[in-house]
Protein backbone atom coordinates (compact mmCIF):
# COMPACT_ATOMS: atom_id res chain seq x y z
CA UNK A 1 0.00 0.00 0.00
CA UNK A 2 1.34 3.44 -0.90
CA UNK A 3 2.37 5.58 2.04
CA UNK A 4 0.76 8.97 2.61
CA UNK A 5 3.66 11.39 2.61
CA UNK A 6 4.73 14.36 0.53
CA UNK A 7 7.11 12.53 -1.78
CA UNK A 8 7.13 9.41 -3.92
CA UNK A 9 9.51 6.73 -2.68
CA UNK A 10 11.14 4.06 -4.85
CA UNK A 11 8.63 1.52 -3.53
CA UNK A 12 5.77 3.85 -4.43
CA UNK A 13 7.19 4.22 -7.94
CA UNK A 14 7.28 0.44 -8.35
CA UNK A 15 3.70 0.13 -7.10
CA UNK A 16 2.55 2.90 -9.42
CA UNK A 17 4.30 1.45 -12.45
CA UNK A 18 3.00 -2.08 -11.82
CA UNK A 19 -0.60 -0.91 -11.44
CA UNK A 20 -0.61 1.58 -14.30
CA UNK A 21 -3.10 1.16 -17.10
CA UNK A 22 -0.85 2.27 -19.93
CA UNK A 23 -3.52 1.86 -22.59
CA UNK A 24 -5.69 4.55 -21.00
CA UNK A 25 -2.69 6.88 -20.76
CA UNK A 26 -1.77 6.71 -24.45
CA UNK A 27 -3.10 9.11 -27.02
CA UNK A 28 -4.31 7.55 -30.19
CA UNK A 29 -2.39 8.63 -33.22
CA UNK A 30 0.22 7.54 -35.68
CA UNK A 31 2.90 6.87 -33.07
CA UNK A 32 0.74 6.49 -29.92
CA UNK A 33 2.50 9.39 -28.20
CA UNK A 34 2.57 9.52 -24.42
CA UNK A 35 -0.03 11.80 -22.90
CA UNK A 36 1.13 14.93 -21.11
CA UNK A 37 0.12 13.58 -17.70
CA UNK A 38 1.98 10.30 -18.17
CA UNK A 39 5.05 12.15 -19.42
CA UNK A 40 4.86 14.45 -16.38
CA UNK A 41 4.60 11.42 -14.07
CA UNK A 42 7.61 9.79 -15.73
CA UNK A 43 9.63 12.99 -15.31
CA UNK A 44 8.66 13.22 -11.61
CA UNK A 45 9.65 9.60 -10.96
CA UNK A 46 12.89 10.03 -12.92
CA UNK A 47 13.67 13.21 -11.03
CA UNK A 48 13.10 11.44 -7.70
CA UNK A 49 15.33 8.57 -8.81
CA UNK A 50 18.00 11.07 -9.90
CA UNK A 51 17.84 12.69 -6.46
CA UNK A 52 18.30 9.30 -4.82
CA UNK A 53 21.26 8.61 -7.13
CA UNK A 54 22.80 11.97 -6.18
CA UNK A 55 22.50 11.12 -2.47
CA UNK A 56 24.01 7.68 -3.07
CA UNK A 57 26.89 9.23 -5.02
CA UNK A 58 27.60 11.68 -2.17
CA UNK A 59 27.60 8.89 0.40
CA UNK A 60 29.78 6.75 -1.84
CA UNK A 61 32.31 9.59 -2.16
CA UNK A 62 32.43 9.86 1.64
CA UNK A 63 33.09 6.12 1.92
CA UNK A 64 35.82 6.28 -0.75
CA UNK A 65 37.49 9.25 0.94
CA UNK A 66 37.37 7.51 4.31
CA UNK A 67 38.81 4.33 2.85
CA UNK A 68 41.55 6.28 1.04
CA UNK A 69 42.85 7.46 4.40
CA UNK A 70 43.28 3.89 5.62
CA UNK A 71 45.58 1.12 4.46
CA UNK A 72 45.21 -2.63 4.18
CA UNK A 73 44.29 -5.32 1.68
CA UNK A 74 40.62 -5.44 2.67
CA UNK A 75 40.35 -1.67 2.30
CA UNK A 76 41.99 -1.82 -1.14
CA UNK A 77 39.57 -4.55 -2.21
CA UNK A 78 36.59 -2.50 -1.04
CA UNK A 79 37.97 0.58 -2.78
CA UNK A 80 38.27 -1.34 -6.07
CA UNK A 81 34.70 -2.65 -5.81
CA UNK A 82 33.34 0.83 -5.15
CA UNK A 83 34.98 2.06 -8.36
CA UNK A 84 32.70 -0.26 -10.34
CA UNK A 85 29.67 0.88 -8.36
CA UNK A 86 30.61 4.52 -8.93
CA UNK A 87 30.92 3.88 -12.69
CA UNK A 88 27.49 2.22 -12.81
CA UNK A 89 25.98 5.03 -10.75
CA UNK A 90 27.38 7.61 -13.19
CA UNK A 91 25.79 5.73 -16.10
CA UNK A 92 22.46 5.56 -14.24
CA UNK A 93 22.52 9.29 -13.55
CA UNK A 94 23.24 10.03 -17.22
CA UNK A 95 20.23 7.95 -18.28
CA UNK A 96 17.98 9.53 -15.64
CA UNK A 97 19.16 12.97 -16.70
CA UNK A 98 17.97 12.22 -20.24
CA UNK A 99 14.46 11.39 -19.02
CA UNK A 100 14.10 14.49 -16.87
CA UNK A 101 14.79 16.97 -19.68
Amino acid sequence: MMRTNDHITDLDAIELSSGWNYNSKLETGKNALLSDSLLRDIKVLSSNAKGDADILETELRAVINSMSQNEGKSVDALKNSTASLKNNLTKLKEQLDKTTH
